[in-house]
């Protein structure tokens, strides 16, 4: 079994220090083989549920799977000819 821990609207550092304790102890090595984590890292910002821009974003960043919040709703898109 492959487990994932998906994560977001953390808003770190601008409005918390850190990740909230409870997730401390999941963070052990070898417990969680994948993190998939989305929400404000205060970054830049690309506008929220705008897949060309995203798609932009994720070819910059060069990375098979973008996850991406703030639109309060799961959506999962293949784009522009995405395997």
């Amino acid at each position: 079994m492959v487990l994932v821990l998906a994560l977001g609207d953390l808003h770190i550092p601008h409005r918390a220090a850190d990740l909230p304790t409870k997730f401390n102890s999941m963070l052990v090595p070898g417990k969680i083989q994948h993190i998939v984590c989305t929400g404000n890292l205060c970054s830049k910002v690309v506008p929220w549920g705008d897949l060309d821009s995203l798609a932009m974003l994720q070819r910059q960043v060069d990375v098979d799977i973008l996850a991406t919040g703030h639109t309060h709703q799961f959506k999962a898109y293949k784009h522009e000819g995405a395997s």
